[in-house]
């Protein structure tokens, strides 16, 4: 995958768990503590502590592997303010970094928030990491070496959400969103609906079978990368909205651009298209 070597694979595997638990750990311990914040431009809410504990993650990868690219929420966020574009890179390797995915959560001190870490070679995730500070679960995976929660293997049975079963359980989106309304309704109408207020959980909730599929309208690639990885190393299915191929996508030219996904179980994702 990418030219790594199965080994190679595992070493960055390894660089992306413990990067997430780096950012991870910075998010924990400050989490009772009030925070400085700001509304973005997307007027999402930030704080201090997602600005450091990305930089943190950067930091240590960048020891590291200081070759490699970097696309952060919070950097890119700066650049689309600032208008200071992020400098042109032939690096082979992006780090993906979302330092606290679920930040209106953690503001109001509710513990449903990750750290989620992904490395992308020719557009696609090969290795990637969300790690769950308030349950202290480490999802991780990288390509064609399988996906694992706390070192134990993830496995999602093709079976698990077939037509036998009276309704699936789907995480849909906080809001709605001008993208994916009717599929929305159609499983409002039919299933059971979640919603935990972060992407990555979303996603690694999928892959270790506590959700059978998860809607995704308006997540950034740095919500989707590491979790995507997982959920199909784990044997599940990841589509864009038309139920199409997600990846690649160009990292050179990513700002900060929305990515609508869909993933799950197999049969989840085909009861959703039959839904849709």
């Amino acid at each position: 995958m990418g030219g790594f070597t199965p080994a190679e694979l595992d070493a960055l595997r390894e660089l992306a768990v413990s990067a997430a638990l780096v950012g991870g750990n910075i998010a924990r311990d400050a989490f009772h503590r009030l925070q400085n914040v700001r509304i973005k431009s997307d007027r999402s809410e930030v704080t201090d502590i997602d600005q450091a504990a990305e930089e943190a993650v950067v930091a240590h990868i960048r020891a590291a592997r200081p070759a490699d690219a970097f696309i952060g929420e919070e950097a890119t966020e700066h650049a689309r303010v600032t208008g200071v574009a992020r400098a042109a890179t032939d690096a082979s390797v992006y780090w993906l970094i979302d330092p606290i995915d679920g930040t209106r959560n953690y503001i109001r001190q509710t513990p449903l928030y990750a750290c989620a870490v992904a490395a992308m070679v020719d557009g696609r995730p090969i290795v990637g990491a969300i790690y769950d500070p308030s349950r202290d679960e480490m999802f991780a995976a990288a390509a064609g070496r399988g996906a694992t929660r706390n070192g134990d293997t993830l496995t999602i049975d093709p079976e698990a959400a077939g037509e036998e079963r009276s309704k699936l359980v789907v995480a849909i989106p906080s809001v709605r969103h001008v993208v994916g309304t009717e599929l929305v309704r159609a499983v409002i109408d039919t299933s059971v609906a979640r919603n935990l207020g972060t992407s990555a959980l979303h996603l690694a909730w999928v892959a270790c079978g506590r959700f059978d599929a998860t809607i995704l309208t308006n997540p950034k690639l740095w919500d989707i990368a590491s979790g995507a990885l997982i959920v199909t190393e784990a044997g599940g299915v990841c589509t864009d909205m038309a139920f199409g191929d997600r990846f690649p996508v160009d990292l050179p030219s990513y700002r900060g651009d929305e990515t609508p996904m869909l993933a799950g179980a197999p049969t989840a994702i085909e009861r959703l298209r039959e839904m849709a």
